[in-house]
């Protein structure tokens, strides 16, 4: 009866422990140490115990959590996509990369150079993105980020993006299935500020009519008298008319009509 309840226990559900609410956009990050992994002058790979609130520092920060180390989707897709685009995040003023696994820490140093986190004894990321682990998952749980496996997996991250600043949250996402929430393209475009309409149409306006300015002026100032300017001394002034006014004729000096006139005859009429 035992193996047969100890059989049927390996496949039942996962079930979220009692853990706090999800945490608040606004609401502090909890100052929990994790096992950082780091590399030393020279090169080597070591892991600290620190406070994360140390590793996420004052700036904007991005802590991902994933489910595991060395599952499919997060070795083949979602840890890599944010090495690939460490240049992207830095442009948008990220500072740090923070990746969460409740793996331990010799899982994590294998899993990290296994996705080329580090290669040649170098970060590819210039520090950008580092992986920390939450062994006994306190962190993720006090984010209220945590969901039990079950047996053989226990306590496991879900896949979020949690965005903080000066170690306060700003936003957060998640998923809960695949990483199309969470992906860095995501982060990028939620950190990307974008111009109003309005605004990008003022400016081009305003650097059109520059541009002309400048060309205009240059186009001036290249040009001599000999180009076809003229100074204003050598215009001739423009003509004046003087004003038209009309005089009445006394009717004493009208002309006769032609019937009246001396020597007429109507025969001149039809000659």
């Amino acid at each position: 009866p035992t193996m047969g309840i100890r059989f049927i226990d390996r496949f039942r559900k996962g079930k979220t422990p009692e853990i706090p609410d999800t945490i608040a956009i606004g609401a502090p990050v909890p100052d929990i140490n994790v096992e950082l992994l780091t590399q030393t002058p020279e090169g080597e790979l070591e892991t600290l115990e620190v406070p994360v609130l140390d590793v996420l520092g004052e700036g904007t920060s991005v802590m991902v959590g994933m489910p595991g180390a060395f599952t499919p989707r997060c070795t083949r897709e979602h840890l890599p996509g944010y090495i690939e685009s460490a240049d992207g995040l830095k442009k948008v003023g990220v500072d740090k990369v923070l990746i969460v696994t409740t793996n331990d820490k010799y899982v994590n140093k294998e899993w990290a150079l296994s996705v080329g986190l580090y290669k040649d004894g170098k970060d590819v990321t210039d520090g950008l993105v580092s992986v920390v682990s939450d062994g006994d998952s306190s962190l993720v749980s006090e984010l209220g980020l945590v969901v039990d496996k079950g047996p053989g997996m226990g306590f496991r991250s879900k896949r979020f993006a949690l965005v903080s600043n000066q170690g306060n949250v700003t936003d957060l996402l998640t998923d809960d299935s695949g990483c199309e929430n969470t992906k860095a393209e995501k982060v990028i475009d939620l950190l990307t500020v974008e111009v109003p309409e309005e605004e990008s149409a003022l400016d081009i306006g305003s650097a059109s009519v520059l541009v002309a300015s400048i060309v205009l002026l240059g186009a001036l100032a290249s040009m001599s008298p000999d180009d076809g300017m003229q100074s204003a001394s050598s215009i001739p002034p423009a003509p004046t008319t003087e004003p038209v006014i009309e005089q009445s004729v006394p009717s004493s000096q009208k002309p006769l009509p032609k019937s009246k006139r001396p020597g007429y005859s109507l025969l001149n009429k039809y000659l």
